[in-house]
Formats: C-alpha cells, structure tokens, sequence
C-alpha cells in the first residue's frame, strides 16, 4: 500500500501525475531489488510468487492511472525491468548453487515469460506498434537462447535448466514466425511448438510439456483440414503451394515426435532391464523402471501420429489432385471432369495402399 500512499498525496499539485508514476515505478523497482537478493541465497518459491503478482498488479495500476501520459519506451522500459528482475529471482540461485529446479520454478519462469510478452503486445498495440512485435518476440527468443547457453557451460552434465530455458526460446521463436508470417506460417508456429513440447518431455521427464504439445498437435491438425485445404485455382502451381508447405510441415513433426516418443520409450525400457540385472546381482537400482506412463503413451500417441501422418497425406495429394483437375493445367470438357477425378484418386489411393503394406512386410521381415 505504500506506493499507492505516497502517489495519492502527490496528486495535489501540479506536478502529481509524473510524481506519482515516478514513486510507484521506483518503489517497485526496489522491492524487486530485494526480491532478486532474497530468491539468490533462499529459494523461496511462494515468496517469489507472491512478488511477482504483487509486481504484475501494481504495474497494471501504474498503466491505468499514469500510462495514457507516459511514452512507448517508458512504458516497456518499465515493465521489462520488472520481467528481469524476475529472470534474476528465478534463475540466479540455480547458476550460483547448480541445484536442479522442479516443476514450481519452471512454471515461475513459463508464467513471469508469458505475462511480460501479454503486457508488452499490450503496449505494442496501444501505441500503435503491432508491426513491431514480431522483431521484439525473436529478440525475447535470442535472449532465452543465451540464458540457456550459459545455463548449460555451468551446469554440465546436468542441464534441465538450459533445456527448459530452451525450450521457451524455441517456443518464443515459433511465435515470433506466427505473428511476423501470416497463412501457413502460423500453423507451421504450432508445429514447431508442439515439437519442442514433446522434445522438453522427453529430456525433463515430465508430463506437461507433453500435454501441451499434444493439444498444438491437435489444434494443427484441425486448422490443416480446416484452413489449408482450399486454394484458388485460378493461379494454382501443383505442389509448389502454401497447402503443400503446410501440411509437409505438419506431417513431418508428427513423423519426428513419433519416432522420438519411440525411441524415448526403449530408452526407459533399455534401462528398466539393466536395473533389474544389477539388482539382481546384489547391485544397487541405479535407474528407475520403466513406467505404466511411458509405455501407455508410446503404444497409444506413436500408432495415433503415424495415423494421423498418413491420413493428412493422403488428403492433401488428395486435394492436390483436385485442384490440378479444376484448374487449368489439364485442358477437359466438364462432362468427363468428375470421371477423372475418380479415376485420379481411385488411382492415388491404392497405390498409396500397397505401398504402405510393402513397406510394412519389408520392415517386419527385417525385424524377424
């Protein structure tokens, strides 16, 4: 309350608004000071927290009185030092101690990232910036990636920070494209978050990243069948088309989380039998087994995406074909327009049949 004391009896005189606005920014700027100190040699979760939306609930107090008369640049210059000073208390007693963080400091650092980019597309917005967001968002990924880097030369062989601080940075630079780019590029965003998501699940063993990445992958599937499948034909290039990139895209980071959901899973189960022969041998159990999760999770989400790979394939050289033949590269009368359109893709699809049951026999033999 005292920030709020000290603005309200300034805004007698003449001089009120900014001295205010000036009172409350510096007393949250000390207090922050304090927060980065406390946080560096007591890792204090709950204190953290309840800064940090203390901080966030007063800036949005600042904006609402003092932001109608404060420029672009004082209002972002202010809310980034809020959003270091949290960097600092979420971070630095990992550098200064190497201690591991757990689920509560990862979302401390997901949440201080996520309200600081939601204020600062609010500041861009206001003042008439937009255009200007894309170039912060990749500036806010580079600064991840540094943190990251960093996080790792310290931690060595124990990077779970240095892959979470990753992880954010590659999210930030999927949205950076998405709000930069416009048509395929956005999904294309999704695709590339949903990836990092199961990636980061596979190196943190944890269950949210792997959550997330599950509902992008869902809602990329939907926005290809939804948004991507219609083109005009009028200026129509078979394969060489924002559809085409699209789903190739999206395809292949279902093929690729496939494969590392796959190899995540013989890797725990790998482990899983060499724990048992030590135990058995009068050794010590070095390495967890392998659990119900996993393997529920790789014999139900890698069959789901293979599935899904195929089927947004064989829709969009479907669509492909369609286009090619209400377009104007296959000169046809309209009475035998929609007879090769069955012939077409009758035709597409059991070669796309038999090809995938060859590739099928050929790999079990291989494995025989």
């Amino acid at each position: 309350g005292a920030p709020f004391l000290l603005g309200s009896s300034s805004q007698e005189d003449e001089i009120s608004l900014q001295a205010g606005g000036n009172t409350l920014i510096g007393y949250i700027i000390v207090v922050d000071i304090g927060v980065i100190a406390l946080s560096t040699f007591r890792n204090w979760r709950w204190f953290t927290l309840l800064a940090l939306v203390g901080s966030i609930s007063a800036a949005s107090v600042w904006h609402q009185e003092y932001g109608a008369n404060a420029s672009l640049v004082t209002s972002q210059a202010f809310i980034t030092v809020i959003f270091l000073s949290f960097v600092g208390a979420t971070s630095l007693f990992h550098f200064v101690w190497r201690q591991a963080p757990n689920s509560i400091d990862y979302i401390l650092m997901v949440l201080n990232t996520t309200v600081y980019f939601i204020i600062s597309y609010d500041n861009f917005d206001t003042y008439m910036r937009e255009d200007w967001m894309g170039g912060f968002t990749l500036i806010l990924s580079l600064f991840y990636f540094s943190l990251s880097y960093i996080s790792f030369l310290r931690y060595g062989k124990r990077p779970d920070l240095a892959l979470m601080l990753a992880g954010i940075a590659a999210v930030l630079l999927a949205i950076a494209i998405s709000i930069q780019f416009e048509g395929p590029w956005i999904t294309i965003g999704w695709a590339a978050h949903g990836s990092v998501s199961f990636w980061l699940a596979s190196k943190l063993g944890m269950w949210q990243p792997r959550a997330m990445g599950l509902a992008l992958f869902t809602i990329m599937t939907c926005r290809l069948l939804v948004n991507h499948t219609i083109l005009e034909t009028s200026a129509f290039q078979l394969f060489l088309n924002s559809r085409v990139l699209a789903f190739a895209v999206g395809i292949c980071s279902l093929y690729g989380v496939a494969y590392l959901l796959r190899k995540t899973s013989e890797s725990h189960e790998a482990k899983s039998v060499q724990s048992s022969g030590s135990q058995e041998n009068g050794g010590k159990l070095t390495e967890p087994h392998i659990g119900i999760s996993i393997l529920i999770e790789s014999r139900i989400l890698v069959p789901a995406f293979v599935i899904t790979a195929n089927l947004l394939t064989i829709w969009v050289v479907s669509a492909e074909i369609i286009s090619t033949v209400d377009s104007d590269i296959i000169e046809k009368s309209g009475n035998v327009e929609g007879h090769i359109k069955s012939l077409a893709l009758s035709l597409f699809w059991a070669m796309y049949a038999s090809s995938v049951l060859v590739i099928g026999i050929i790999r079990r033999n291989l494995m025989v």
